[in-house]
């Protein structure tokens, strides 16, 4: 799994190329997955309420379209519905099984210091 989440260089450029308009067509199920990532979650007590759930929303859709992607650079076919639930399975695995969700908060709150510090 520890390469699963390497970045992968030019995301948005390769995105572009292998799923682009292709991933349209889970924006329903993706709304979904979201929307289960936020139903009682621990992020907002373990963070800084509104702003914590915010990123944590963001890091599921982002780790979903990352194993979307990372899937299709692996294959040399369209993305397929198995890709989506493979990669939404992936997201779940790390935010639910494998981050620390204190460790997440503690870095969401160091962060949003540093930009109300350079702001």
């Amino acid at each position: 799994m520890p390469s699963d989440i390497q970045p992968i260089d030019a995301f948005e450029e390769r995105w572009d190329e292998r799923v682009g308009r292709a991933f349209d067509r889970y924006d329903s199920a993706m709304k979904n997955f979201v929307a289960a990532r936020l139903f009682a979650n621990w992020i907002a007590y373990q963070g800084r309420g509104l702003h914590s759930v915010v990123q944590w929303a963001r890091a599921a859709a982002a780790l979903a379209r990352h194993h979307v992607l990372r899937r299709a650079l692996a294959s040399d076919r369209p993305t397929a519905p198995a890709d989506f639930i493979e990669a939404v399975r992936m997201a779940d695995l790390l935010l639910l099984h494998v981050i620390d969700t204190h460790a997440f908060a503690r870095a969401l709150a160091l962060l949003e210091d540093v930009a109300r510090e350079s702001a």
